[in-house]
């Protein structure tokens, strides 16, 4: 299904990915960009999602347009990761079935993966099962850890400005930046 040597790449990163994976969108394109060359392939648009979480792929505008492309080149998308991609199922397998309406392909470098056979396909159900499953538990143990949190009387947010977290986690501390601040906003005002 691969027409001529062009690809459209993708990259994304969430605020947690960023921290605990370490896939910055500048690895991901560098990852894609010396695959693409090993390949014989050059990348004729790459797109970006910056800070976006891979759950729902209607809130990603640039992924959108990846596959828009994709398609109208009649070419492979590429992506660093499924995960990368979406952490849906059903968003996943909604990407493979329009990017091969149009004689495109779906390619993840991380799990050595693509949809030009038959075999490569079932694979790919099977990465997009893994990578729904990990949002699942990234999930619950942060809504575990926000719960235990409220229960021990620590606070989970609304830190108002002049103010920061004292060490106990639960009181709040007067911060001397912050406050010299709201004092030359209100002495600006008079």
């Amino acid at each position: 299904a691969v027409m001529g040597n062009q690809i459209v790449s993708y990259q994304r990163v969430s605020s947690f990915s960023q921290a605990s994976e370490g896939i910055s969108l500048e690895a991901q394109e560098a990852k894609i960009r010396s695959w693409a060359i090993s390949k014989g392939y050059t990348v004729a648009e790459s797109f970006v999602d910056a800070g976006i979480s891979g759950k729902k792929m209607s809130n990603r505008p640039s992924l959108l347009k990846a596959i828009e492309t994709a398609c109208k080149l009649k070419c492979p998308l590429v992506v660093y990761s499924i995960s990368r991609a979406s952490r849906s199922i059903s968003d996943c397998l909604k990407i493979v079935e329009i990017l091969q309406a149009s004689h495109a392909d779906l390619i993840s470098l991380s799990e050595n993966l693509d949809t030009t056979t038959a075999n490569s396909k079932f694979m790919a159900h099977i990465y997009f099962s893994i990578a729904e499953q990990e949002r699942s538990v990234i999930s619950e143990r942060t809504k575990m850890a926000l719960k235990y949190l409220k229960q021990t009387g620590k606070r989970t947010g609304n830190i108002p400005f002049g103010y920061t977290l004292a060490e106990n986690g639960t009181d709040l501390k007067w911060s001397q930046s912050e406050q010299a601040v709201i004092q030359s906003m209100q002495s600006e005002r008079s």
